[in-house]
């Protein structure tokens, strides 16, 4: 039997925090607008703030180049 789950998924808040970062950084016209997952989620004030939330150290190079070297070279992700 599964264990109960304590609170919400972190990659679901880490996704909701970035569609909603994407509505506020991002020019106008925007994929999406989606801002309801940050309202759920809840965050502190200083969200935008957290480590994997910085557009540049996150940027989509630092991913492809973590998953196919297998480095950390972003560090250890925060909690959410």
């Amino acid at each position: 039997m599964a264990e109960p789950i304590d609170g919400p998924d972190t990659i679901a808040v880490r996704v909701a925090l970035w569609r909603a970062l994407h509505v506020e950084i991002d020019a106008a016209p925007h994929v999406f607008e989606d801002e309801i997952g940050l309202r759920l989620a809840a965050p502190d004030g200083d969200w935008r703030h957290r480590g994997d939330m910085d557009p540049v150290r996150t940027s989509p190079d630092l991913e492809r180049r973590r998953a196919v070297g297998g480095d950390d070279v972003m560090g250890p992700s925060p909690t959410a």
